[in-house]
């Protein structure tokens, strides 16, 4: 065989020549993958052996070794050893980068580092190819292994995923493109709901689109899930956003319907301030019908005052 295609991401397959699948068991399947994923250098195999077999002992862990190098050899490359699995003259084990191969991995890998790597000023190519490799994650690296390794290349893949969404969120506001950067941020929220970085974006997103009950809207869900998930309310930075939409939806509000159980505390401080506006607005028409009496008819001030304070001022005249 002379070309191998390697989907590490969500259930692991091995495709080899004319996209036919290859069949590994456990041990092997899991070894590649580890090759695969550390395939800028040579790996010792005592090291191989206890990473793999820890509960054996060394010569029964180098001996399993072995075995699966031995089936990997027969499957992957078995007419020209070191087509795949390349061996040192000291007994490494590594895997050939020069060979004719294609990794999900490596291409998305690849993709997300030129779009960090240009920042702010990524060109459409670098948004255009990292749009067209997001679907190569079809879910978290090796799916079902357990390793530690796994478990660490796991998270390490899932954070490169979550930037890379992140980023492209961020292009498309930069550019004008509130739909699309709102998609990518629900695509972040859907699977880290507690990102309050990207609700904010969003808020910040709605307002800049018009969308101000939508603004609200979803400045409510986030004090909703920071304080039904975490018990905490949201930063000072994103309550700060909320003085922001609060001076323009008075309409707004009232054409939303009634407030749900999920927003009550943001509604509840709303209708206080709605409430204490209304009384501030009577008090002032008190105030102005009070001094328009007072301009027709002046007496009727005196009429008004109490008792004791007449004398008082009766008593004080020369």
């Amino acid at each position: 065989m002379t070309e191998l295609h390697a989907f590490l991401f969500g259930t692991v397959r091995i495709l080899g020549e004319k996209g036919v699948e290859i069949r590994l068991t456990r041990a092997p399947e899991a070894l590649l993958a580890y090759l695969i994923l550390k395939r800028h250098r040579y790996h010792a195999r005592d090291a191989l052996a206890g990473i793999f077999w820890p509960d054996l002992s060394q010569e029964r862990a180098r001996s399993a070794l072995n075995t699966a190098l031995w089936r990997l050899r027969r499957i992957l490359e078995p007419t020209e050893r070191g087509t795949f699995l390349q061996t040192t003259p000291s007994g490494d084990v590594g895997f050939n980068v020069g060979s004719n191969h294609w990794l999900d991995v490596d291409v998305f890998e690849r993709s997300v580092m030129a779009m960090a790597r240009s920042r702010s000023v990524a060109g459409e190519a670098e948004v255009n190819h990292l749009e067209a490799c997001m679907p190569l994650y079809r879910g978290d690296l090796l799916e079902g292994y357990y390793h530690d390794w796994a478990l660490r290349e796991r998270e390490r893949f899932r954070l490169l995923w979550l930037k890379a969404m992140e980023a492209l969120m961020h292009h498309h506001r930069r550019n004008g493109a509130h739909d699309q950067a709102l998609a990518w941020g629900q695509r972040i929220l859907q699977v880290e709901p507690l990102q309050e970085g990207v609700h904010r974006e969003m808020i910040r997103i709605y307002l800049e689109s018009g969308e101000r009950a939508l603004a609200l809207k979803h400045y409510e869900r986030c004090c909703e899930l920071m304080e039904t998930e975490l018990g905490i309310a949201p930063m000072e930075e994103t309550q700060a956003l909320y003085v922001e939409i609060i001076p323009q939806t008075p309409v707004e509000r009232k054409t939303n319907g009634s407030p749900d159980g999920s927003s009550g505390r943001v509604h509840a401080a709303m209708r206080i301030v709605d409430e204490a506006l209304g009384d501030l607005k009577r008090a002032r028409e008190r105030l102005r019908q009070a001094q328009a009496a007072v301009w027709e008819d002046p007496q009727s001030v005196a009429v008004s005052q109490p008792r004791d304070l007449e004398s008082e001022a009766s008593e004080g005249s020369p």
